[in-house]
Parts: C-alpha cells; structure tokens; sequence
C-alpha cells in the first residue's frame, strides 16, 4: 500500500507541474512579442515600444481571466471572483492607458499637439483610475457581511496550507478543523475553581508576578495577571468592569488552541482565547502555563462553553489561521501567559 501511495502522490506532483506550465505558458506567448517591440531600436519607433508595453500588460493580467479553480468551498470561490472581477477591471483600463501612450507619440509625431496632449491626459486619467479600483477592492470586500469574509479567510490560510502540504509530499487538508473537545454551556457552580500556572523566570522585571491565573470565585470569572484578580466581564445586568477590562466584551466562549511546535520533542504551544458573543476574540493570551483541563474545569465551573483545537498541521500558518478562524475584536487585549 505504501509503494501505491508513492507512485500516486508523483503522478499527483507531475499533473500539477504540467497543469503549472499549461498556466504560464499563454503568458509566454503574449509577453514574447512585446519584449521583442520593446527591443526595436530607433526614435521613430517609440510606437511599437508603447505597443509592447500594452502586450506586456496583457501577459501579466492574464490569470485574472481564468475561472477559478475547481473544488474551492463556496466562501473562497465567491472571494477570488469578487478580486478577479475588480483585477479585470483595473487591467483593462491599465492596458487602455498605455493604448493612449502611443496614440499620444503618434500624434506628437504629425505635430498635433492638441490630440497629443488629449491622449496623454487621458491616458493619465486612465492610470489613475486603474489604480484607484485596484485599492477600493479590499475596501469593498470589507463591506460584505463578517461570516463570509471569516469563511473566506480560513479557506484561503487552509488552501496555502494544504498546498504547502502537498509540496512536502503530505496529505491534502480539507475542511475546517475539528475540535478535539467541545464542552457545552452549563450552570454556574457555586465552587470556586482555578488553574495555576508554572511560574516564568523574569530576567529583565523580577517584580511581575509569574504566573497567569483564570479562575471562577463562584460568581465572577477573574483573570490574574498583574498580582491582582480582575473581574472579567460576563453580559450580567449592573455588571461594571475595571480599568482596561472595561473595553473587553463579555465572554461567550473560552477557547484553546495548541500546536506542537517541535513534534519530534513533543513541545506544545498553546493559546488561550476569550470569545465575545459573535465569535471574535476579546482576549488573546499566548504561552499560557495551564493545561487544556484545567482551563475546561474553570470555564465548565463557570458555566461558559470551552472548545479545544490542535492545530499542529498548520506549522508556519499557525498565527494566520488563528486570526483567521477568530478574528479580533474592534476592542481587545493581548496578555502573555
């Protein structure tokens, strides 16, 4: 089964490679004869260096042409034709603007120096609005609603992922990734509970506490950071937060995320999360001390739902799809654990 599993990920590479230079190889064909117009030398043949130019033009914007690739999610299809859409547009009014460059030379040739001038300024005009439609288009994509740009993102960091993956001779990775532990909302428990972490060896400011400490007193949810036990906010009525916290939405969900940095050594890394209601994160805190079951055991305590990931296979993409799967607040606070 491993021999099979060898030769088919090859022919796999190999498809891949060919279908690579089947993309590239139009670009040749179209950019070949621009560079040749642009190498004609003389003064009176600026025109066909501006012709080349438009050729060249061309050949760089071809791939914004092509449909999509087969097999996206429905959220990534829609994104790379909302990008294509506006690409096409500034190419087009991009590759028009350096059609005016030689019409431009053209009449300055005959000595009509009004047509001359009328062409470079819309040709200028043209560059510029190449340029502007090209910047609008993240601005636009903004204004569609957040769960498609979410979907959109994480699809994307997934895709650069699996493609990675693939590269390395790996399986390809599919889907959004599924929690190792899902715990549900509950009842408050009137225990206490807390997690303790390892205390950090400070070598610059040996005064700051060394540890990072959640904990449910069994009626708030407090985070200890600086020495002194903060409130966190939970939506009750009459709630007032302190200080900084005052910024933070309430907490909906408490989320971990791990990655073994080094498998090899069995090094985990991990990431503790603090959700509001629509899912975006309101504190992020990295390198926490405490383990997954602790943080279960306060977050159930506490009666707030608790999910666990393991998002080893993300490797160097690990800090894109976090931001990708929960995207910050408009008003959030990032601590070190």
């Amino acid at each position: 089964m491993s021999g099979i599993s060898t030769l088919l990920a090859a022919a796999d590479r190999r498809r891949r490679r060919y279908a690579r230079l089947g993309r590239v190889l139009p670009q040749l064909l179209v950019a070949l004869p621009g560079v040749l117009l642009i190498a004609v030398p003389g003064s009176r043949l600026k025109v066909c260096h501006d012709l080349g130019l438009t050729l060249l033009v061309a050949a760089l914007s071809l791939p914004v042409w092509r449909a999509p690739e087969a097999g996206l999610p429905d959220p990534l299809r829609f994104r790379e034709r909302h990008r294509r859409v506006f690409w096409r547009i500034g190419a087009v009014l991009l590759a028009a603007a350096t059609l005016c460059l030689a019409v431009d030379r053209r009449f300055d040739g005959r000595h009509a120096l009004g047509s001359a001038h009328a062409a470079a300024d819309t040709g200028a005009a043209l560059t510029c609005a190449a340029l502007l439609v090209l910047l609008l288009e993240r601005q636009v994509w903004r204004l569609w609603p957040g769960q498609l740009r979410r979907a959109a993102a994480t699809a994307e960091v997934l895709r650069r992922i699996s493609r990675r993956s693939l590269a390395a001779g790996g399986p390809m990775v599919t889907g959004l990734p599924e929690p190792e532990l899902r715990q549900p909302a509950g009842e408050p428990s009137p225990t206490p509970c807390t997690t303790y972490g390892r205390k950090r060896r400070h070598r610059v400011d040996r005064s700051r506490p060394g540890m990072t400490v959640l904990r449910w007193d069994g009626r708030n949810l407090t985070l200890n950071n600086t020495g002194v036990p903060v409130p966190l906010p939970m939506g009750r009525p009459g709630e007032a937060p302190q200080a900084d916290w005052a910024q933070v939405s309430p907490v909906a969900e408490v989320v971990w995320v791990g990655h073994r940095a080094l498998p090899e050594y069995g090094q985990t890394k991990a990431t503790l999360l603090l959700l509001d209601a629509e899912g975006r994160r309101s504190v992020h805190m990295s390198h926490v001390r405490f383990d997954r079951l602790s943080a279960a055991e306060v977050s159930a305590a506490a009666g707030i739902p608790f999910t666990a990931y393991d998002l080893t296979f993300a490797a160097s993409w690990y800090d894109e799809l976090v931001d990708a799967l929960f995207p910050k607040a408009r008003k959030s606070l990032d601590l070190y654990g």
